[in-house]
C-alpha cells in the first residue's frame, strides 16, 4: 500500500497492488479507503487499486461545507481518473457516486461494478410509498443529528445499515469513532426522484454501454433490493449478482466473492476491446 494526498478537499488516497489494470474503488458512507484492502490484495497481481477517503472519512480532512457531498465526490473521482479511463467500483454511497459519474463520463469508465448502490431516486420513481416508509424509518436518525445527539444517531444508523452488526456488538473504540464521525452522514444523503441531479442520472442510464455488474446480498435491506430491481429494469444488459447470506456490507463480509466478480467484470471489458 502507498498513500498520497490530492489538494482538492485535502483527500487521502491509498493505492494497493502493482498490476497493469487501474481500478478506482469508492467506499460507503462512514467507511474508508482501507475497507478495500482485502479485495485489493486478492487482485494485487492484476490491478493497481486506488481508493480515496471521502471528506470527513478516514485520513481525509473534515467535511466543513454545507449541502450534499455528491458534487465534491464526483469532482474527486474525476481528478483521480484524469485523462485515462478506469474500471470503476462503488459500494453503497460510493455506488451512488460511481453511477452518477459513469452516466456523465462514460468514456472514462471501462467497466462499472456497483455494490448495493443506494440510488433511492429509482425507488421514488417506481414506488414512492416504499421510499416514504424507509425515510420514516430513518427520520429518528436525522432528528437526533439535528439535536446534536450523535450517539443516538450513530446507534440508529448502525442498526439499520450495519449489515447485521448491531450497535451493541461494536467494540467501544468503534462506537466512539462512529459517534464522532456520524454528522457527515447528513452530507451523504441520497437524493430523490424530484431532484434535477437524480432525474438527469436516471435519464442518462442508457449511456452505460460498458460492462456493468450490480452486486447485492441476499440478506440486504428491502429498500436496497428495490433499487436493484429498478436498475435491472433500466439496465437490461447489466449483470445482476446476488451473494447468498450477505447483507449490505458484502465487500467486507464476502471479500473473495466480490473480488472475483470485479475481476470478471473488467475481464469482460478487456474481451470486448479485443473483440469489438
Amino acid at each position: 500500500m502507498t498513500t498520497s494526498t490530492i489538494a482538492t478537499h485535502n483527500i487521502n488516497i491509498e493505492s494497493y497492488g502493482s498490476g497493469d489494470r487501474r481500478v478506482l474503488a469508492l467506499h460507503c458512507s462512514l467507511g474508508r479507503a482501507a475497507s478495500w484492502k482485502a479485495i485489493a490484495n486478492i487482485l494485487a497481481d492484476d490491478v493497481t487499486l486506488l481508493a480515496p477517503d471521502w471528506p470527513g472519512h478516514g485520513k481525509s480532512a473534515p467535511w466543513n461545507e454545507s449541502g450534499l457531498m455528491r458534487f465534491a465526490a464526483r469532482d474527486i473521482t474525476e481528478a483521480l481518473i484524469g485523462e485515462d479511463s478506469v474500471d470503476l467500483v462503488g459500494h453503497s454511497y460510493g455506488g451512488l457516486v460511481a453511477l452518477e459519474f459513469a452516466t456523465r463520463h462514460p468514456e472514462k469508465v471501462r467497466s462499472l461494478t456497483l455494490i448495493e448502490p443506494i440510488y433511492l431516486a429509482i425507488v421514488g420513481q417506481d414506488n414512492r410509498p416504499s421510499l416514504d416508509r424507509y425515510l420514516a424509518q430513518m427520520q429518528p436518525h436525522f432528528d437526533a443529528l439535528a439535536q446534536d445527539d450523535n450517539e443516538v444517531a450513530a446507534k440508529i444508523f448502525m442498526d439499520i445499515w450495519g449489515g447485521g452488526v448491531t450497535w451493541e456488538q461494536l467494540p467501544a473504540a468503534a462506537q466512539a469513532g462512529l459517534i464522532q464521525q456520524i454528522p457527515v452522514v447528513d452530507a451523504c444523503k441520497p437524493g430523490e426522484e424530484t431532484s434535477p441531479e437524480d432525474i438527469a442520472t436516471i435519464d442518462l442510464l442508457p449511456r452505460l454501454t460498458m460492462p456493468v455488474k450490480v452486486i447485492f446480498g441476499s440478506q440486504t435491506l428491502p429498500i436496497v433490493k428495490q433499487v436493484m430491481q429498478g436498475l435491472s429494469a433500466r439496465l437490461p444488459d447489466a449483470e445482476m449478482v446476488e451473494i447468498a447470506g450477505a447483507g449490505h456490507m458484502v465487500p467486507l463480509t464476502h471479500s473473495s466473492k466480490v473480488a472475483a466478480e470485479i475481476a470478471a467484470t473488467y475481464q469482460q471489458s478487456r474481451t470486448n476491446i479485443m473483440n469489438p
